[in-house]
């Protein structure tokens, strides 16, 4: 996927702001990571009026950039690899970018469940209504339960792990056989 010059920029002014880089590169978690600054009860966390307007300026610019290069990537290889199987997608931690990438699957005409701890399938099947193998959302912690249902699944990460856990968990799904295949995403700027 490739991330053009402007919105490059107003991530990485998005992330200075936060000061953290940790959420660069996800537009969901900059999104409300700004508007909960925006919206801090507490005196000591809100930025001053001033600086409230410039994090408005922010928030409209990141959503002025228009669809996001990264969901136009994973869509097109949901649809292809879900021809030979099952296909989840490994989202961020929040709940807002599960159903952030749901939503835009949903919009290509691709049925997506969200996999939780609490909601789990009993085995995957053929999609009889989207010709095709399941498609799942779910972030990684969502994947942590009978290792035989992602047997055949492949992997696509919305954005690469974060954490030593999850990069090790990963590892060790591809290394031991549990999954397919899993693919990671590569920024590439203009």
């Amino acid at each position: 996927m490739t991330i053009g010059a402007l919105e490059r920029t107003v991530l990485e002014r998005a992330a200075a702001v936060l000061e953290s880089q940790e959420v660069a590169l996800s537009r969901p978690r900059l999104h409300s990571a700004l508007m909960h600054l925006i919206s801090a009860d507490e005196a000591a966390d809100r930025p001053s009026v001033q600086d409230i307007g410039m994090v408005w300026n922010l928030v409209d610019s990141l959503e002025a950039l228009g669809p996001d290069p990264r969901l136009d990537a994973v869509g097109g290889l949901v649809q292809q690899r879900r021809r030979t199987g099952p296909v989840i997608v490994v989202t961020g931690q929040l709940l807002a970018e599960v159903e952030y990438v749901r939503g835009s699957l949903a919009a290509r005409g691709i049925h997506a469940s969200v996999w939780t701890l609490r909601d789990l399938p009993k085995s995957f099947g053929i999609d009889e209504v989207s010709e095709g193998y399941p498609v799942v959302v779910a972030s990684r912690t969502g994947l942590e339960f009978d290792e035989s249902l992602l047997r055949d699944a492949t992997l696509v990460y919305f954005r690469s792990p974060q954490t030593d856990e999850d990069r090790a968990w990963l590892e060790s799904a591809t290394h031991t056989g549990t999954v397919r295949a899993a693919i990671l995403p590569v920024v590439e700027s203009v």
